[in-house]
């Protein structure tokens, strides 16, 4: 990116090629490879005008550059034209040929000068649907007491079941000034999960976190977040316990196809035994994740997302406290919209998905010698089909496998999902 160019130094080399270049472009005003080269050049040595003339002159002679779009935003919101910084990435936002994470790249550039324009920014999801599972209790087929196998009773056994889900994520911005923040980046989960038969599974999560977001380089492409937060988990209509946690972000565009970014999480459980949770006491304790991603458009419509994790879990049951290594694959495809080309392309997302748990020590009330250890496996397929403005269809299979030494825990349970977002955005 022309605009994440190391800052300008006015090197004699520097000046040098600018000077070169300059006089290379006008006496070719008709070759924009050589005006392109004169911009790169301008940027070396600090001469934003200068570049932002060369690109508007390169996108006159070819109009669908959707880069060129993307690099004029930058220059111009380095420039402080946040009217025409704006104007140009809603354009790299509005062409259905823009690759995915360039599309990203845009749309937290147009959140940022919205915040210099306000100091708030309010953005989310509402999403509702109905879920099918094949095994909503997560029931493995047999168990194994004191190292004695026995068979499962009739109402423990798998239960198939259909539940209605609800969500609602949103997301606060507020300008504390600077080009690039920083911002106070604020962000709520409230989850509800309520089954028809097997109300043991209800589930309802409520989590916050909040932390300034610091961006750094030319463009901002450098993005770190510290944050603390909070959650309340109610399982089975009963209160399971609460969470507290910190943690940091960090994100790096290495272009504008490419983006790294790395977590870690640290959480602390605060449990409660009950009739429907009466063992919950033994997850208690400290959770510390580790995760780092990739993220890749290869073609203008496919892109693929990778990332690795690490979790090690201490709690007050050593036979629960282990330490998972995981690694997930996601190919997002954009294909064109069935409810009209007027509407945003519709994605396809497949993602896969292992991890291995390895546990501290043996349970003695199930098998006093056998360590656990656990291969969780999971494939999803999710459909999101933009039927309005704001508006999305979502459809999704899924299907996940726990494979345990143990039979205690081994199970598997295939989903079938289907609903409706709602998705807003606030400037004030």
């Amino acid at each position: 990116m022309l605009a994440a160019q190391a800052e300008a130094q006015q090197s004699p080399v520097a000046l040098n090629q600018y000077e070169r270049s300059r006089a290379e472009m006008l006496a070719d005003l008709d070759d924009p490879e050589k005006a392109f080269v004169f911009a790169e050049s301008a940027v070396a040595v600090g001469d934003i005008r200068g570049a932002i003339d060369a690109l508007e002159r390169v996108l006159t002679l070819n109009p669908g550059l959707t880069n060129i779009r993307f690099e004029l935003g930058l220059l111009y919101l380095r420039g402080g034209s946040l009217e025409l910084a704006e104007s140009y990435l809603l354009e790299v936002l509005e062409d259905p040929q823009t690759p995915e994470p360039i599309k990203l790249r845009a749309q937290g550039l147009i959140e940022e000068i919205g915040l210099q324009k306000s100091r708030h920014v309010f953005r989310g999801t509402v999403t509702t649907g109905l879920r099918h599972d094949s095994n909503a209790n997560t029931a493995p087929d047999r168990l194994l007491v004191g190292g004695i196998p026995f068979n499962i009773a009739d109402q423990d056994r798998s239960t198939s079941d259909v539940s209605a889900v609800l969500s609602f994520r949103m997301q606060h911005l507020y300008d504390l000034g600077g080009q690039y923040g920083p911002f106070i980046d604020t962000e709520l989960t409230v989850f509800s999960q309520s089954y028809q038969d097997v109300s043991s599974s209800d589930i309802t999560f409520v989590g916050a976190t909040s932390g300034p977001r610091f961006r750094f380089g030319l463009d901002g492409q450098h993005s770190v977040r510290p944050y603390i937060g909070a959650s309340t988990l109610f399982l089975g209509q009963e209160h399971y316990g609460n969470a507290a946690r910190v943690g940091t972000e960090w994100a790096h565009a290495l272009d504008p196809r490419t983006e790294v970014r790395a977590e870690i999480d640290a959480r602390w459980q605060n449990l409660f035994n009950s009739d429907v949770n009466p063992t919950a006491k033994n997850f208690e304790g400290r959770q510390i994740t580790a995760r780092f991603g990739f993220r890749r458009a290869l073609t203008a419509r496919l892109a693929i997302d990778t990332a690795l994790s690490l979790t090690d879990s201490n709690l007050d049951a050593s036979f629960e406290s282990n330490v998972a290594t995981g690694i997930e694959l996601s190919l997002r495809q954009s294909v064109g919209n069935p409810f009209g080309s007027n509407l945003d392309p519709a994605n396809l997302s497949l993602t896969a998905g292992y991890a291995l748990a390895e546990y501290d020590q043996a349970n003695p009330q199930v098998d006093p010698n056998v360590v656990q250890e656990d291969d969780r496996w999971r494939i999803g397929l999710d459909a999101a089909i933009p039927v309005a403005e704001q508006w999305l269809l979502n459809a999704g299979l899924a299907y996940a496998r726990n494979d345990s030494n143990l039979p205690n825990d081994s199970y598997d349970n295939l989903q079938i999902s289907i609903g409706v977002s709602y998705n807003f955005r606030r400037l004030r």
